[in-house]
């Protein structure tokens, strides 16, 4: 714990208790006694700072009868040497291949070893302080043939990055969107160019988060659509 002016912080808080993951550290705030009185003091507790400084996180995952691609970003976190794990169906996971990241803090992997129809779950393992932590894990549907579909936010309900999944039959022009209960576009992004296949992409950014709320997502290409509703909690 960090001290205030000398001063350990209490045994018992009436406040709260979070934790900044990104950051390694939990912060302690509200009020709590002492002997001398009440403390409405914050508290920094720091863990390990060997941790990994940055929790990697999936960017998307393209699935065609052929192959699947994934892609995780690992950013600030340096140097980052990856081992890809997959696991089907009444299988235990199976490490597949080590990965490095990219000059842009990507890992990028390509599994051509997959059965058309079949589900398969991915997931990254980096080492860290002796022992592995996992990320970004995903399930992907290999598509029997393509065709449009919208299967929606995953998870749902979910409280970070919007990860959408859908496929798409062809290249032509295809608009994913985010609509409110009033049907006002919220977020929207053209995703034709990702070719036919099935796909999971990112729908917002940081820097346009949509608040809590009940949405729709919907998949528009030529003259068919689909739709779906999605729960977003913060």
């Amino acid at each position: 714990p960090v001290l205030a002016n000398g001063v350990a912080p209490p045994t018992r808080y009436d406040g709260a208790l979070v934790v900044d993951a990104a950051r390694e550290r939990a912060l302690l705030f509200g009020g709590g006694p002492f002997s001398g009185g009440l403390y409405t003091d914050t508290w920094a507790f720091y863990f390990d700072e060997a941790a990994t400084p940055t929790p990697l996180a999936l960017i998307d995952a393209d699935a065609t009868p052929e192959q699947v691609t994934l892609r995780w970003y690992a950013g600030s976190a340096g140097a980052v040497v990856g081992t890809v794990y997959r696991r089907a169906a009444n299988e235990d996971w199976q490490p597949l291949a080590e990965q490095s990241a990219d000059g842009t803090g990507v890992i990028t992997y390509v599994d051509r070893a997959v059965e058309p129809g079949a589900d398969y779950d991915y997931r990254l393992g980096i080492p860290a302080n002796g022992s592995e932590r996992f990320f970004g894990e995903v399930r992907i549907s290999v598509p029997v043939r393509s065709g449009l579909a919208l299967d929606g936010l995953r998870p749902n309900p979910g409280s970070g990055p919007l990860l959408v999944s859908f496929s798409l039959p062809n290249a032509s022009p295809a608009t994913l969107e985010l609509l409110d209960v009033t049907g006002r576009r919220v977020l929207e992004r053209e995703v034709g160019s990702l070719g036919a296949g099935a796909h999971t992409t990112r729908l917002d950014s940081d820097a346009t988060p949509p608040a809590a709320g009940l949405y729709f997502l919907r998949l528009r290409q030529g003259s068919e659509t689909r739709s779906t509703r999605v729960v977003i909690a913060r």
